[in-house]
């Protein structure tokens, strides 16, 4: 079953409290929290309970820094470069929860909480990040309290701007599961790039595919992946993530073995759905 909340321009985000830095991985899965003084990502490094080994990395790849509150990533001159969100990083870009960061081809996630926090019944308003009290403001709320318990898949529409990553994360963290927060934007991807970052790749897939890649929806593993402008998924690709609705198991690209993943999607658009089916740009089944 799919749940659906839809946004107005009439809330904002508040302030976040501080909290605690960390870097998630997929595969193999584990936590790394970030210290004070910062962490040198680079191959060989061992900040999980493995070292990366991973020969598109660089023994000195990236560094993330903390500073009061904020954490940042900067590239050091790696060979294949530091990505964040799909996007080539040079300067030090500030990193905030759900950030994916790709070095060659290894995946982590940035939270800045150790764990996500469960809410207690009649909690869901004790640290509210949607301000306001209006009536489309309590309906939005009301919307967050009855999907956050439930497994099913939720759509969140509404224009730009109005806060529908926000709405996704206080589903997260209401909804009691263990695993990371991870954002893709859907647009900003060709086909069969987006198909590798959400399902991984196996080792020789393509060309300068030199290591296996876990993927988002990996990555994501006892968490929750948001899948936003979904609306501008490739028509093709939209048949491979029906499936993966349908049966919870991904395929890596170039793999003929099916994967299983416990992952909670949540999709966000500006567009309205009907009338891309209508156009024949969505699949009217997904």
């Amino acid at each position: 079953m799919i749940a659906t909340v839809e946004l107005k321009r009439s809330h904002r985000e508040a302030r976040p409290g501080r909290s605690e830095h960390s870097l998630y991985r997929g595969e193999p899965p584990g936590s790394c929290v970030i210290p004070l003084d910062g962490l040198l990502l680079g191959r060989g490094e061992r900040l999980f309970d493995e070292p990366f080994d991973d020969p598109a990395m660089s023994a000195r790849h990236a560094e993330v820094l903390v500073k009061g509150e904020q954490a940042t990533v900067r590239d050091l001159g790696s060979r294949n470069g530091t990505r964040l969100n799909g996007v080539a990083v040079h300067d030090a870009q500030p990193l905030v929860e759900g950030d994916v960061l790709r070095l060659g081809d290894t995946i982590l996630v940035f939270s800045n909480r150790e764990h996500p926090p469960v809410p207690r019944a009649g909690e869901a308003d004790a640290n509210p990040r949607l301000t306001g009290s209006t009536p489309a403001i309590e309906a939005v709320r009301r919307s967050v309290e009855t999907v956050s318990p439930h497994s099913r898949t939720v759509l969140i529409t509404g224009e730009t701007g109005t806060g529908k990553e926000v709405v996704a994360h206080l589903i997260h963290r209401h909804s009691g599961r263990k695993g990371p927060f991870v954002a893709v934007n859907c647009g900003g991807f060709t086909e069969s790039l987006l198909a590798s970052e959400l399902f991984g790749h196996v080792r020789g897939a393509f060309t300068g595919a030199i290591a296996e890649q876990p993927g988002l929806f990996r990555s994501a593993h006892g968490g929750t992946l948001l899948l936003d402008e979904a609306g501008d998924i490739p028509l093709p690709l939209q048949a491979t993530l029906l499936r993966v609705l349908e049966t919870w198991h991904i395929r890596p690209v170039g793999s003929s073995r099916d994967v299983p993943v416990d992952v909670r999607v949540i999709a966000a658009s500006n567009r309205e759905f009907v009338p891309l089916v209508r156009e024949g740009l969505f699949r009217a089944d997904l």
